[in-house]
């Protein structure tokens, strides 16, 4: 299958790309040479790169992401099913960029000195990634990359359909849980570790049942 053709969504991840790169750029002279690149539960910075590494890592993996995400239709086995949800994985791909974007604001913010609510706009934005992505899956079409994929929504395409319409707003509650997490009186790590088991544990139990419901019809009706 040949690559897809540029589409006005490449342009907008090219932007988003080129915004996350070109802030990066414009306050480097200004970042300390150990930067901060991961913080523990309390917000307090656990792991530092040297400068300019610390700054090109996430641009870095957001070029890389959305290589991947060009990629991905063509390699797939049941590529011609990403035709049939292309705006929808156009948006995951945005919003998975704008994430990362977000994520190396934070960052940059930081190390530069600024104060802000870290906890807070962490836990918002990783939230907001759960719920977008729910309401996104919801119209995925079956594929082997993206979406809940579990041996029983690769192996029946009603599984796959009905596993997404449940996952949908599974993981929107579990996006508003972990946004909510800043203000619960629990650990930041439990919450987050909570919600991210209820995305994923759901929707894949959901998906065993209704693929043995299927099968155990299917066998019925046979042996009718």
């Amino acid at each position: 299958m040949r690559s897809p053709p540029l589409r006005w969504s490449d342009a907008a991840a090219i932007l988003v790309l080129i915004a996350t790169a070109g802030a990066t750029a414009m306050v480097y002279p200004s970042l300390p040479e150990r930067f901060a690149v991961h913080f523990d539960a309390s917000g307090t910075p656990d792991s530092f790169y040297g400068r300019t590494l610390g700054a090109a890592i996430v641009p870095a993996i957001s070029v890389a992401m959305y290589v991947m995400f060009r990629v991905l239709p063509v390699i797939d086995p049941r590529g011609e099913n990403f035709r049939k949800f292309r705006p929808t994985y156009d948006a995951i791909v945005l919003l998975t960029l704008a994430f990362l974007g977000f994520v190396q604001g934070l960052l940059l913010a930081y190390n530069l000195g600024i104060d802000y609510p870290q906890n807070a706009l962490v836990l918002g934005g990783v939230g907001l990634l759960f719920a977008g992505l729910g309401v996104l899956f919801r119209r995925a079409e079956p594929n082997w990359f993206v979406g809940i994929r579990t041996p029983w929504t690769l192996s029946d395409d009603e599984v796959w359909r009905r596993t997404h319409r449940v996952a949908a707003p599974v993981f929107v509650l579990a996006g508003v849980l972990i946004a909510a997490g800043a203000f619960l009186p629990f650990p930041t790590e439990f919450v987050v570790g909570v919600a991210a088991a209820i995305a994923a544990l759901v929707p894949a139990a959901y998906s065993f049942v209704v693929y043995r419901g299927r099968d155990q019809h299917e066998t019925d009706s046979a042996s009718g």
